[in-house]
């Protein structure tokens, strides 16, 4: 399946080129089970770019996306038994110190969030909110 077969899944906006994006949103995810931030506001047709360091000393991942999407990535990450995650176009796996980015059209009005789904992390709280206005 091709980046672009695996965007057309998406209901919730579409990846984005970097130079498109409006603003860039710094994310944190710590060894404590939180990301820095821990709400984000993200305008309708807005284009952002999330770069996530990983600040702790244990491996993070990073899932953007609505409840179906975090549960189905849950259940993935579940069945890769602590495997890290290869990157997808809203998702990639964070190794201690490293730094990535995901660039994102909001095309839609919905409840979503950025999940971390190390077997554990995501029921420990890893997450943080994005309210789309």
């Amino acid at each position: 399946m091709t980046d672009e077969d695996h965007a057309e899944e998406f209901e919730f906006g579409e990846p984005a080129e970097a130079s498109e994006a409006d603003r860039v949103i710094e994310l944190v995810a710590m060894d404590d089970f939180t990301y820095t931030p821990a709400t984000i506001e993200v305008a309708v047709g807005e284009v952002v770019t999330f770069r996530a360091t990983n600040e702790g000393v244990i491996a993070h991942d990073f899932t953007l996306g609505d409840s179906h999407v975090q549960d189905e990535h849950e259940a993935e990450m579940a069945e890769m038994a602590g495997e890290m995650m290869h990157d997808e176009p809203n998702a990639f796996g964070l190794e201690p110190g490293e730094t990535k980015e995901v660039t994102w059209r909001f095309t839609e009005p919905r409840e979503l969030q950025i999940g971390c789904h190390v077997p554990g992390h995501h029921a420990a709280g890893m997450k943080a909110e994005i309210t789309l206005t």
